[in-house]
């Protein structure tokens, strides 16, 4: 059963958020090669929430520690961060003709 860990994140910024956002684009597939989905909301103005899904929590939590390595390294300053976990119940997407970002 696949795992999943939601982040809810706050920056000092919304400069900072959309520092992060940009290097997250860029490098999340380098970052968390492990993963079968990720996908980040912006919930306000300096504020954002990622949903990462993985094959099993053992490959979670490997991806916990780059997460935490880049939380440290990566551009734009936290503010907090808040990580809920657990096994991933129901999945249902419809695959857009056009999926716009």
């Amino acid at each position: 059963m696949s795992f999943v860990r939601i982040n809810m994140v706050e920056f000092d910024t919304e400069e900072d958020l959309k520092l992060r956002q940009q290097f997250l684009t860029e490098k999340t597939r380098e970052l968390f090669p492990e993963a079968e989905l990720i996908a980040g909301v912006r919930t306000g103005e300096k504020s954002m929430m990622t949903f990462s899904v993985y094959p099993t929590e053992e490959m979670a939590d490997e991806a916990k520690i780059a997460r935490d390595s880049m939380l440290r390294s990566a551009p734009g300053q936290l503010n907090d961060i808040l990580s809920l976990e657990g096994d991933l119940t129901l999945f249902d997407m419809k695959l857009p003709s056009a999926v716009k970002l």
